[in-house]
């Protein structure tokens, strides 16, 4: 990674440049994140950077997901995130967090683990608010080893549970002995 400033004055060919294909403006507050070995570049304008809330009002910086996201999609390196399925997980929920995973460069899968392997190419592994349980050994097919096998190689796995949700005794089982997390229901 190199930093290099553009005088937007004096190298009006260079700006004039990026214009022509980046399909949005560029003034002298772009940031402009290049990959000429990819042959693909980035434009940022300075707003991208604030975080806003509902009334509009600055509330935050948001530079880090917008840089990283620009990074992973000019490098080329495709993360991936999967969501498991076949659990009643409430995907609708979880469109939130959906979003941000794409917003930050990330591609969304969908797996079920009972029926199906973990992609080979997927980064992070989420349980999102799952209602049905997971299952131990059925049918040959064993969740909790696909799971092992995911954090043993990656180890990038996020639970969400709902406090409405009924207990899942193997889910919660497979996530205070392999994590030492102790969920516990609380009415």
């Amino acid at each position: 990674i190199s930093i290099d400033y553009m005088n937007w004055e004096t190298e009006t060919e260079r700006v004039r440049s990026y214009m022509m294909t980046a399909g949005t403006t560029i003034n002298s507050y772009s940031v402009i994140i290049d990959c000429p070995a990819r042959s693909q570049y980035r434009v940022l304008n300075w707003n991208s950077f604030i975080a806003y809330n509902s009334e509009g009002d600055e509330y935050g910086f948001n530079g880090e997901l917008r840089f990283t996201s620009s990074f992973l999609q000019i490098t080329g390196e495709n993360a991936s995130v999967c969501f498991t399925t076949n659990h009643a997980e409430d995907i609708t929920a979880a469109q939130s967090l959906i979003s941000l995973f794409e917003s930050a460069g990330f591609t969304v899968q969908y797996a079920d683990l009972s029926a199906e392997d973990i992609p080979e190419n997927t980064s992070v592994l989420v349980v999102f608010s799952p209602k049905t349980d997971f299952i131990g050994v059925e049918n040959g097919v064993n969740e909790f080893e696909k799971l092992n096998a995911f954090t043993a190689a990656y180890g990038h796995l996020m639970v969400f549970l709902s406090p409405s949700n009924q207990t899942l005794p193997e889910l919660n089982a497979y996530l205070y002995e392999n994590w030492y997390i102790d969920v516990k229901n609380v009415t």
